[in-house]
């Protein structure tokens, strides 16, 4: 069996279908274990530092997301593959675990994340734009006639709770704070 230690600085890894970039790990190797210490990674500008175990029939992966004060637009361009969406800064918390038997790495999956979001602008959701667009009374009568489909939907801040269950992202709160409403939603 190999034994050692390497270490590992590179500009990108892909692990588990996620594009990790840059990458600082040490790679530790044991009899019937591989060790993975991810001092350092970032996903779609989150830094996501953590650990995987690879033993004979089963992988561990622990991670922690955190980012703090970092632009929203650039992450959810990132993970939806769109561009101009939102705009604000945001604080984003959590910890992630799976242990991989003989499912995927999504059924696997468990743990929470908690976003909480300044002000900004929600741009071209457009389910959520046509929502507000027939309930944005408030700004009507108040002289303004918005144009929620050009101009978005200001916020004050944003609030999203949530955990991972069963290939599931579980929203358990999700709350949007603006001048004229609040948007309540749940779901997954």
């Amino acid at each position: 069996p190999l034994k050692g230690i390497l270490r590992v600085n590179t500009a990108q890894m892909n692990i588990i279908g996620l594009s990790f970039k840059p990458v600082a790990a040490n790679i530790t190797f044991r009899p019937n274990e591989i060790f993975i210490n991810i001092t350092h990674a970032d996903v779609c500008d989150i830094s996501v530092p953590g650990s995987v175990k690879l033993i004979p029939r089963s992988t561990t992966l622990s991670f922690q997301p955190v980012s703090r004060n970092q632009k929203l637009g650039p992450v959810i361009d990132c993970i939806w593959n769109e561009k101009d969406l939102v705009s604000g800064a945001y604080d984003l918390s959590g910890q992630l675990a799976a242990t991989v038997t003989n499912q995927t790495v999504a059924e696997a999956l468990g743990g929470n994340l908690e976003m909480n979001a300044g002000a900004g602008r929600i741009y071209r959701f457009n389910m959520l734009a046509k929502i507000l667009a027939l309930l944005n009374f408030t700004e009507i009568f108040r002289g303004k006639i918005p144009d929620i489909f050009r101009t978005g939907f200001a916020y004050d801040s944003m609030r999203a709770d949530g955990y991972f269950q069963d290939a599931q992202f579980i929203l358990k709160e999700g709350i949007i704070e603006g001048s004229s409403m609040t948007i309540y939603v749940e779901g997954s």
